[in-house]
């Protein structure tokens, strides 16, 4: 995995799946299991932990800097 983006309290890394397929995963920096999966700007899977209010989420705003960067490089 590569460090993409680090905010004060998330990590993203580009990462690949089984099939060996891009996709980015989001983490609470100290926890190894992603909060987000990102595979592109019409998929991402959240992880059960994120609440259902996204606005609710302790770091919702370093969610928010770190889903437009990858918007953003998309084109």
């Amino acid at each position: 995995m590569v460090v993409k983006y680090e905010t004060k309290n998330l990590k993203c890394f580009l990462c690949k799946d089984g099939k060996g397929q891009l996709h980015h995963q989001i983490f609470e920096k100290g926890n190894d299991i992603p909060i987000i999966i990102y595979v592109d700007r019409h998929t991402m899977h959240l992880s059960d932990r994120f609440p259902l209010v996204a606005s609710e989420y302790e770091f919702y705003d370093e969610v928010c800097e770190i889903i437009k960067l990858l918007v953003d490089m998309e084109g």
